[in-house]
């Protein structure tokens, strides 16, 4: 399997160390906070000078492919300042290399890069972009050569745009605990509780209070627990921290005789439902 990951290039005045404090103050109001303890870190997050004026942000670095969704919005809102421009990375599998140039938070354009060169978007938009004494074909010959990964590509933003993707190969080294070069940091990061919440392994519960009342106003048959229907006889609630993915288990002798079949599960995240329609086979009985 290829790489899969996602980083940005925001242009400033400041330094990286500069850009790692507010990156600390907008994660800190996302109840994430740095840890000195290695074995601690959820999140390592790598800051990096990026050539003259830019700087790189790479997060989740140990799980690349996880900074993609951009789940709680750190990248986005790092490049939503007025005035600010950012160059937005994604490398899909090896394969495929996406460039999107944001100016203000909006997207001015996007360039779709593959293994055998420049596949789509419009160059105009990256003119100004440019280091003096570049021109637009100059992107189109810097892409159009052939590599076997479009990682490859990476050096060729220096002699474009003055971006210098150096960092990005210390990644590894940082995390085995070697020091950093100039002003590169890492920063070891893990969730910290908001108030009342609790923070640590995911544990679901059945919520018999829930269930109870469903009885007391007749919603609902009373069945006994274990018996599975086509009404929600069973309400289940986190008594313990987040979880990335739920995994549910059946079992009993009417599930191995063959008598019942689960065929769908209802996920609610905040109040919106999730349906997807399951089949059951003896793995997933076991």
């Amino acid at each position: 399997m290829g790489l899969f990951a996602r980083f940005t290039c925001l242009r400033q005045v400041g330094t990286a160390k500069d850009l790692a404090r507010t990156v600390r103050d907008l994660l800190l109001a996302r109840n994430v906070i740095e840890t000195p303890d290695p074995a601690a870190a959820e999140r390592p997050l790598m800051i990096a000078p990026a050539g003259d004026g830019w700087v790189m942000v790479f997060d989740h670095v140990e799980r690349p492919g996880e900074a993609l969704s951009d789940n709680d919005g750190l990248l986005r809102e790092l490049s939503c300042s007025p005035g600010r421009t950012a160059l937005d990375i994604m490398v899909a599998n090896s394969d495929g290399l996406i460039l999107l140039l944001i100016d203000g938070g909006e997207l001015q354009s996007q360039l779709e890069i593959g293994r055998r060169g420049l596949k789509s978007g419009a160059l105009e938009a990256w003119e100004r972009l440019l280091l003096p004494g570049k021109s637009v074909e100059d992107i189109r010959r810097a892409f159009a050569t052939r590599v076997t990964f479009v990682e490859e590509y990476f050096p060729v933003l220096k002699p474009l745009f003055g971006i210098d993707l150096t960092a990005f190969n210390q990644v590894d080294r940082m995390l085995n605990g070697s020091s950093s070069h100039g002003d590169t940091m890492l920063l070891r990061l893990k969730a910290a509780p908001a108030p009342g919440q609790t923070v640590g392994p995911p544990k679901r519960e059945v919520d018999e209070v829930q269930r109870q009342n469903f009885i007391r106003n007749r919603s609902f048959p009373q069945i006994p627990r274990g018996f599975v229907t086509h009404f929600p006889g069973f309400c289940f609630k986190s008594r313990g921290g987040g979880a990335r993915g739920l995994e549910v288990r059946l079992t009993g002798s009417a599930l191995d005789q063959g008598l019942i079949e689960v065929v769908s599960l209802s996920c609610c995240g905040n109040t919106q439902p999730t349906r997807n329609s399951i089949k059951t086979s003896s793995s997933r009985r076991k």
